[in-house]
């Protein structure tokens, strides 16, 4: 899934399989608005707690972006996760996928007869939905829905980064950087372990994929060509910074994404190697527009990792063979952003799928 659909109109695993629920399982759910702020008329569903924040959202007529949780939500059984990665992976994205088509069906149906859009998930059970009060108190009284959530976009105070590029005009004689060197990697290096064989994703503020210390690193370059399929994906729908939405091809904004990914696997290839794992390759996915980053951007992310699809394409073409081994995130979802702090430490944590 995590498809737009505007209707009538034409070890390994297991903490993946966490970040899979984070909106879902790991959250703990926000508490109701208070009744004197409701019509009298209006009385909560036990089963499906609206937030207080999103009731907020829709005063005064307004409509608001909402992540709309479904009840339902995927086990992964503990037989999959004892079985080959290979294994692991298309088994854990087939349960996962088909939990979502099942469950969501009816309420899909549901949006679809109110012509109303929505973008469907599956690594965590839910659906981005506009929607105003009225939307937001029938979905509320609905027995499939978990809760509804508030989905904002808030600014992440992100300073800009020294990027590759700067360290390596600014080379000195010594080219492996301080902090590379004070946790060993040189060493490990010398042992034949340099990340080589290994797939690194990182969702930011976006990758400037031909830079020279990322080139030769990029899983989509062959060494003549690019080719951005199932290597790079942008969750980024609106115009608002230099990089163009649903950009084709990986762009950064901000430069954070570059800066972290060169600290990765960071190598000119000359005698800089500002990276800990120079002989791993990357992928990525932009999260943010311009440090403004949503609950949804962050787990569209998750979701093509897990999966990843062609570029222009969507989750129902996603190749779980593709998946990245480990995934980075250098950034959080603070309070602010949607996320409560059992999320936030879901999100901020580096995870292997």
């Amino acid at each position: 899934m995590t498809l737009w659909h505007f209707p009538d109109r034409s070890g390994v695993l297991r903490r993946m399989a966490l970040i899979a629920l984070l909106v879902g399982l790991a959250c703990t759910p926000l508490q109701a608005a208070q009744a004197q702020d409701r019509p009298v008329s209006y009385v909560p569903a036990p089963h499906a707690p609206i937030a207080e924040e999103a009731w907020s959202a829709t005063e005064n007529g307004a409509s608001a972006d909402f992540l709309v949780v479904l009840n339902t939500q995927a086990a992964v059984p503990t037989a999959v996760l004892q079985t080959d990665r290979a294994r692991r992976a298309e088994q854990v994205h087939q349960r996962l996928w088909e939990t979502a088509e099942d469950s969501q069906r009816s309420l899909r149906a549901w949006l679809d007869a109110r012509r109303v859009s929505y973008r469907a998930f599956y690594i965590v059970n839910a659906l981005l939905v506009r929607a105003d009060r009225d939307l937001l108190l029938a979905l509320g009284e609905r027995p499939d829905v978990a809760r509804v959530i508030t989905n904002p976009s808030v600014t992440v105070d992100i300073e800009r980064p020294v990027l590759p590029q700067d360290i390596v005009e600014a080379a000195v004689v010594d080219a492996v950087p301080w902090g590379v060197q004070r946790i060993g990697a040189p060493e490990v290096w010398s042992l034949g372990f340099t990340g080589e064989g290994v797939v690194v994703a990182g969702h930011d503020t976006g990758y400037q994929w031909d830079h020279p210390a990322l080139r030769q690193q990029y899983r989509g370059w062959d060494g003549s060509t690019a080719n951005h399929d199932y290597h790079w994906h942008d969750a980024i729908h609106t115009t608002g910074s230099n990089c163009p939405p649903d950009s084709p091809v990986p762009c950064d904004d901000n430069g954070h994404g570059t800066h972290t990914m060169g600290t990765i696997v960071g190598d000119d290839g000359g005698v800089n190697q500002i990276g800990v794992a120079p002989g791993a390759r990357w992928i990525g996915c932009r999260n943010m527009n311009k440090g403004v980053g949503t609950p949804a951007t962050y787990i569209e992310c998750f979701e093509f990792f897990l999966a990843p699809y062609p570029v222009g394409g969507n989750a129902s073409q996603g190749q779980p063979s593709m998946a990245p081994h480990i995934i980075n995130n250098s950034w959080s979802c603070p309070p602010d952003e949607g996320c409560d702090r059992r999320t936030s430490h879901c999100l901020n944590r580096r995870s292997k799928p």
